[in-house]
């Protein structure tokens, strides 16, 4: 099978940079990162940063689709993780101007364009309608391919729980004391 066209790619340490025909700057990062597990043990991995310059070509969020942006980051992600074949790979959608579903979406047609090798497990329904869109990436054959899915999970329900139970409601909050009110817990779902 003929290996997809793709961009030229200038990299130094674990940052790639190309620039698109219509001279839109694309920068991929790979910086080290933590998961927990349940017992709160560090599981490394590593996270993916996506960004263009400028950020949109015909206003926010909005740009021309460009056929060799999509195989060009899949390369270089593929790549990474050939080199790395024993670690996971994080990638959580920025939720500026409301675009994390849209980014997500993106970053899930990347990921099925001609993809056998890797294994990819994205954050739950009630993360998303919190607007928390994150995918963890791995080789089939990770060794411990569970045991990082499983951390994954337990890193967002850390930060993103599935109920958030604010115990005194603001009205109720008066100076640093109770109002005289009869305070009830206020389950928050969005």
């Amino acid at each position: 099978m003929k290996a997809p066209k793709t961009y030229y790619v200038s990299t130094t340490s674990n940052t790639h940079c190309f620039c698109t025909n219509a001279l839109v700057l694309y920068t991929v990062v790979f910086s080290e990162f933590e998961l927990t597990d349940y017992h709160q043990n560090k599981v490394p991995a590593w996270l993916l940063n996506i960004s263009r310059e400028p950020p949109a070509i015909r206003g926010e969020g909005s740009n021309h689709r460009d056929s060799l942006v999509g195989p060009t980051i899949q390369a270089i992600i593929i790549r990474f993780l050939k080199e790395r074949s024993t670690d996971a790979l994080c990638y959580i959608c920025d939720a500026a101007g409301g675009l994390a579903s849209g980014r997500h979406r993106l970053f899930q047609r990347w990921f099925r364009q001609g993809q056998t090798k890797m294994v990819k497990y994205d954050s739950k329904p009630y993360h998303q309608q919190q607007d928390i869109y994150a995918s963890i990436v791995m080789h089939t054959s990770h060794p411990n391919r569970l045991y990082v899915m499983d951390a994954f999970y337990k890193t967002l329900d850390y930060h993103y729980p599935e109920e958030v139970l604010y115990p005194i409601p603001d009205e109720d909050w008066q100076l640093g004391r109770f109002s005289t009110a009869p305070v009830t817990p206020t389950l928050i779902s969005k």
